[in-house]
């Protein structure tokens, strides 16, 4: 019954999403026209929960506008790589050469409660995706790790169990004043209650570069990042827009019908509590 609930869920979310792909472009006011493909079904999602912030990436040359209600351009710093190949395929993309490439925005924000979200193929390990501390080292820190995103809360630590260098993955973050939560593909990963304002962002933020050491940059391709500044997506927001980013399918999060699963991907629990159950030796989310 569970996988056939989420085998329903994915099917009937995708449909939503391929009427969304026929029936129109994505067109903001500065006329930037999105492209046509599964990503205008992300945008509209990221739109119906009013982002504070929302760059795509997909412009030709700087700055990377802010389609949320912030208003916070990205200047880049270096020589990104404009309109390159995404996750599906289309020039809607931002490459940075792991050297000098990066974007710097003047971001400020009190992160108790808020979500980050991100479309990332990070190629380099160990580099900032997104970097909003102080000289002192407090601030919200998202990094790659060796084979793996560190997240960088305080001074707790939250580490995916999937490997996200090599391929495009849906990221996302967020906290509801309690609970910190990190999410891979829309399943959540980790939680930490140890967090605090040593989170805020109190001056600016650079995207694909750790701003303490300044050597240190991200390689590879990014797209559709998005902040809430006051709201906790929950669980299931999280999932929707990950689905709509990748366009999942009930395959990639269940796994094959012999109920082996996908490497890196688990059950879905709808209910919201992100608990999962064990089946053999794998981890599945499950239903209440």
């Amino acid at each position: 019954m569970a996988r056939e609930a989420l085998s329903n869920y994915i099917r009937s979310f995708n449909a939503k999403a391929m009427v969304w792909d026929r029936d129109g472009l994505d067109t903001d006011a500065s006329t930037t026209v999105y492209r046509d493909g599964l990503h205008r079904a992300h945008a509209k999602e990221i739109k119906a929960d009013n982002p504070t912030h929302y760059w795509k990436f997909n412009e030709a040359a700087s700055p990377i506008i802010d389609y949320g209600s912030g208003g916070k351009n990205l200047t880049e710093a270096g020589s990104p790589a404009y309109q390159q190949t995404g996750s599906e395929g289309l020039a809607d993309a931002i490459v940075g050469d792991g050297s000098t490439d990066y974007f710097t925005s003047s971001l400020v924000f009190n992160p108790s409660i808020f979500t980050w979200e991100c479309i990332v193929n990070a190629t380099s390990s160990n580099d900032a995706i997104f970097d909003g501390r102080d000289a002192n080292n407090d601030g919200l820190y998202i990094q790659t790790a060796a084979s793996t995103t560190t997240f960088f809360c305080s001074a707790t630590d939250m580490v995916t169990t999937t490997n996200i260098l090599g391929a495009f993955h849906h990221l996302a973050l967020t906290a509801d004043g309690t609970n910190l939560r990190l999410f891979v593909n829309g399943i959540q990963e980790d939680s930490t209650t140890s967090f605090s304002a040593q989170l805020d962002v109190t001056a600016s933020a650079e995207i694909m570069r750790n701003r303490l050491s300044s050597a240190k940059f991200m390689a590879g391709t990014m797209q559709h990042m998005a902040l809430w500044t006051s709201t906790a997506l929950s669980n299931q927001r999280v999932l929707d827009h990950a689905i709509s980013a990748l366009r999942l399918t009930d395959a990639d999060l269940q796994g094959d019908p012999s109920l082996n699963p996908k490497s890196g991907y688990k059950m879905l629990a709808l209910d919201g509590t992100g608990d999962y159950a064990s089946i053999g030796s794998k981890a599945w989310q499950h239903f209440s």
